[in-house]
Order: structure tokens, then sequence, then C-alpha cells
């Protein structure tokens, strides 16, 4: 205890700054879509924990390397809720977590995040 007391009180942490350009991110839909992944020939249906325009996070046990592309195909529900409208892209994974991985969309078709957009603003 005497060495706690003569160390002083516990100095606070520096600050780190913010990045010089930050990037922004867009806007993230909670929403579970089923998605079809294909990589390396292997078919994978999984859902997703949310969506953006520029891409997805996908919840499944498949394990994928962070840089690896994936075929997909996208069922985004229509403004009815009734229907859906299915969108095949390709995505990058750039990030993982327990649960499952963040991608980015590869040259998404315009519908595609048009209709991300228009789910999000629901």
């Amino acid at each position: 205890m005497q060495v706690l007391k003569s160390a002083g009180a516990p100095r606070a942490l520096p600050k780190i700054p913010p990045p010089a350009r930050p990037v922004p991110r867009a806007e993230r839909t909670p929403v579970s879509v089923d998605i079809r992944l294909s990589h390396q020939g292997q078919a994978i249906a999984a859902h997703t924990r949310d969506l953006s325009t520029t891409g997805f996070f996908v919840v499944t046990a498949v394990k994928f390397d962070i840089g690896a592309e994936l075929d997909g195909e996208v069922a985004i529900p229509a403004v009815d809720g009734l229907s859906e409208r299915t969108f095949a892209t390709r995505a990058k994974i750039v990030r993982r977590d327990l649960s499952g991985y963040g991608a980015v969309f590869i040259d998404p078709p315009a519908e595609l995040a048009a209709a991300i957009a228009a789910l999000g603003a629901r």
C-alpha cells in the first residue's frame, strides 16, 4: 500500500487526436435481410445485421479471410413490405467480430444503393 501511495494519483491517459481526414461512414439501417453469398464455389445463405449504401454486416458461422471477395444476392424488402427485390452484387470482407463480418460493396448497382437508402428512410 505504501508503494501505491508514494506513486501518487494515477495519471490521465493522453487524448488521441481525431484522424486528419476522417472517412465519413454511410448511415446504417439496422435491418435483417436475406443474403446469398458465393465464395470459392461454396453457396452460403445468411442474413444481415445492418445495411448501408456502401456495405453490410453479415451474420454467419462460415469463416472468411479479411480481403476475401464474394459474389452475393441481397433481397431488399419493397415499400409495401409484402415483396422483395433481389440485387446481384460483389462485396469485400473488411472486418470481423464474434458474430460475423463487415463487408463493402464492390461497384454496386445504383438501384441497390437507392433501395437501401429508401429502406433507411422508412
